[in-house]
C-alpha cells in the first residue's frame, strides 16, 4: 500500500494469484525510483504505479494486520497469524 499523509490519499494493490504464500519463503521486492514504485514478487513485477509517490527519504515499515479492508476474521482466519522474514536489504542510488 502507497500512503500519502499530505493529502490523505492511498492506493492499494492486493495480490491474488495462484502461489501459496505460506508454503516457503519468497523474495518481495519494491523498485523506488521517482516517480515509480514497482512491487515484485519471485522476481516477477506485479504492479507499477506513478503517484502518490514521495520524493523525502522514507523508512519501511513490515506488519501484519487481520480484519478491515478488504474483509474481517472469520472461523477460517489462523489466530494467531504470522509473518516471518527471513532477511531485508536496503540500499540507495
Amino acid at each position: 500500500t502507497v500512503h500519502s499523509a499530505g493529502n490523505a490519499q492511498f492506493n492499494n494493490f492486493e495480490y491474488i494469484g495462484n502461489v501459496d504464500l505460506s508454503l516457503d519463503y519468497h523474495l518481495f521486492g519494491i523498485w523506488w525510483d521517482y516517480p515509480f514504485i514497482r512491487w515484485e514478487l519471485d522476481k516477477r513485477m506485479l504492479w507499477e504505479q506513478n503517484w502518490i509517490i514521495s520524493q523525502q527519504s522514507l523508512s519501511p515499515c513490515f506488519g501484519i494486520s487481520v480484519g478491515g479492508w478488504p474483509s474481517f476474521p472469520d472461523q477460517a482466519t489462523p489466530d494467531p497469524a504470522y509473518m516471518d522474514i527471513d532477511w531485508v536489504k536496503i540500499w540507495q542510488r
